[in-house]
């Protein structure tokens, strides 16, 4: 972000991406389970909304300083609650017991 090649609007797009790519890849789930399907879904429409406030509603983010803010922090709090669940539906990601 310092040198300008990311604004923190990619960064802010990104996490809903991201958990959009995690939850289509897990391998060790059926294609058609739910718990493969809703983050993927959530992800997709909150990158799908974020798009669409970056091209047409940046002027309704302006009227209000804590709404932008908000919105932000909820949508990146919810992927990442969704992302740290998701590593759980991976055998090789629990934690080995001895």
């Amino acid at each position: 972000m310092a040198i300008g090649e990311h604004y923190l609007f990619d960064l802010i797009v990104a996490l809903p991406f991201a958990l959009l790519v995690q939850s289509l890849m897990i391998r060790t789930v059926r294609f058609t389970s739910r718990e493969r399907w809703l983050p993927a879904a959530f992800g997709l429409s909150v990158f799908l909304v974020w798009l669409a406030i970056g091209r047409f509603g940046l002027p309704l983010l302006l009227v209000n300083r804590l709404l932008p803010w908000a919105l932000a922090i909820l949508s990146s709090a919810i992927c990442l609650v969704w992302a740290f669940r998701l590593p759980a539906l991976i055998p090789e990601m629990q934690l080995q017991r001895s």
